[in-house]
C-alpha cells in the first residue's frame, strides 16, 4: 500500500472514478467498441502507470536475480524516463502508447462502476497492479469489496483499509513466473471484488452486479495492470 501525500494527485484520481458513477456501464474502456479518454481519465492513467513503473523499478533495484535475469524490464524502466516518451502522445488521443513498441505497451487500464458489474476470484496476468480505491458509501455488509486471499480460508478486505487517499499494489502473474525463473517465490494476488469472498461464481460478471449487493452505493476503482 501506498500512501498518496499530494493533494492535487488525489484530486485527479477521485475526479476519474466519480465522474464515472451515472454512466450506467462497469467498465471504462469499454470491452467493445471505440472509448474516448478525456483529460480526467488519462490523468488518472499517467498517474497509475507511473507509479506501478516506479514499484517495479524499486523490486528491480533491490533484487539482483530479477536484475540479472530480466535486463530487459530494467530497459523498458529507462525507456519510461526518456524526455521523448509521452503518454497519449500518438496520432490516437484514446490510445495511451503510440506504438506496440512503446515500454510496457500490453498494460491495460479500467475504472469500475461496481453498481453495475463485479469480479470473481482471479489473478492480474502483469507484472505489477496499481489500483485506487473509492470505497463504498452504505452499509459495509451489502457493498462490494476488493478481497485479497492469503490463503483459501483468509481474506483480506482491502476497502476497509482505505479513504481514498492510497494506492494498492499487486504483484501480477508475469513477476511470479519471473520470479520463480531465478529462485524466488513472489506470489500473484488472488483477489475478487464482491460482497463475500467466499461466494459462489457468477457467470456474466461483467455486466451484473453482485447479487448479494446494494443496487447503488457499492465502491468504484481504477486499476492498472502494467505488462512487459
Amino acid at each position: 500500500m501506498i500512501s498518496i501525500n499530494d493533494a492535487q494527485t488525489r484530486e485527479s484520481l477521485h475526479r476519474a472514478v466519480h465522474p464515472f458513477e451515472p454512466e450506467q456501464t462497469f467498465r471504462f474502456p469499454a470491452r467493445d467498441g471505440i472509448s474516448h479518454y478525456d483529460e480526467i481519465q488519462r490523468a488518472c492513467f499517467q498517474i497509475l502507470y507511473g507509479t506501478a513503473v516506479a514499484c517495479t523499478k524499486a523490486l528491480w533495484a533491490c533484487t539482483p536475480e530479477l536484475q540479472a535475469g530480466f535486463p530487459e524490464i530494467a530497459t523498458k524502466i529507462e525507456a519510461t524516463e526518456h524526455p521523448d516518451f509521452q503518454l497519449f502522445g500518438g496520432a490516437d488521443s484514446n490510445s495511451p502508447f503510440a506504438s506496440p513498441d512503446a515500454p510496457f505497451a500490453h498494460t491495460f487500464f479500467n475504472i469500475f462502476n461496481y453498481d453495475h458489474g463485479m469480479l470473481n476470484d482471479h489473478k492480474d496476468r502483469g507484472v505489477v497492479t496499481a489500483i485506487y480505491i473509492a470505497p463504498g458509501s452504505t452499509n459495509g455488509e451489502s457493498v462490494s469489496q476488493l478481497w485479497v486471499s492469503r490463503n483459501s480460508e483468509d481474506w483480506v478486505a482491502m476497502d476497509s483499509l482505505v479513504d481514498g487517499g492510497q494506492l494498492i499494489i499487486f504483484v501480477g502473474e508475469e513477476l511470479e513466473e519471473m520470479s520463480k525463473r531465478v529462485g524466488l517465490d513472489f506470489l500473484a494476488a488472488n483477489h475478487n471484488v464482491r460482497v463475500s469472498p467466499r461466494g459462489d461464481y457468477v457467470s456474466h460478471s461483467h455486466s451484473r452486479r453482485d447479487p448479494d449487493a446494494n443496487e447503488t452505493g457499492n465502491r468504484r476503482s481504477a486499476a492498472l495492470i502494467l505488462c512487459s
